[in-house]
């Protein structure tokens, strides 16, 4: 029994593939609305300093961006999404942020059911960051 579920873990693990995620930032989850990305700060940090930085977008409410905020993110609250997401470009790459990664994460299942495919969830969210942080 055992042997069987360590087999079973082990091919899970095989099956697991960077190809659905070929700038190789983060891992690569399923929902139904497809391939989700989840990024380290350290993989943040590294996109920051590319070619072409990510949109930086924070879901969390308003008070809670300006009390903290990663330098450069906007604040666009998950409960409007339904207005913002409308306004942005689907083609841009988007990085998600919330305190721990959990609204964000939510935010990113919505944009991906939306049509968004070049978004990333920051795990941990600002209270991982290790990076600059400002505040109102």
């Amino acid at each position: 029994m055992l042997t069987a579920a360590i087999a079973a873990i082990t091919v899970g693990c095989e099956s697991w593939s960077t190809t659905d995620n070929p700038e190789g930032f983060g891992s690569t989850p399923e929902s139904a609305a497809g391939t989700l990305s989840n990024i380290s700060a350290d993989e943040l940090q590294r996109m920051l300093t590319g070619e072409k930085p990510p949109r930086l977008i924070d879901v969390r409410t308003s008070s809670e961006f300006a009390r903290k905020r990663i330098v450069g993110t906007e604040n666009l609250p998950l409960d409007q999404l339904g207005e913002w997401a409308e306004k942005i470009s689907k083609d841009e790459e988007i990085v998600l942020i919330c305190h721990s990664g959990k609204r964000s994460g939510t935010a990113q299942e919505k944009l991906a059911a939306l049509g968004f495919e070049h978004t990333h969830n920051l795990l941990g969210g600002t209270a991982g960051w290790p990076g600059e942080t400002e505040s109102d």
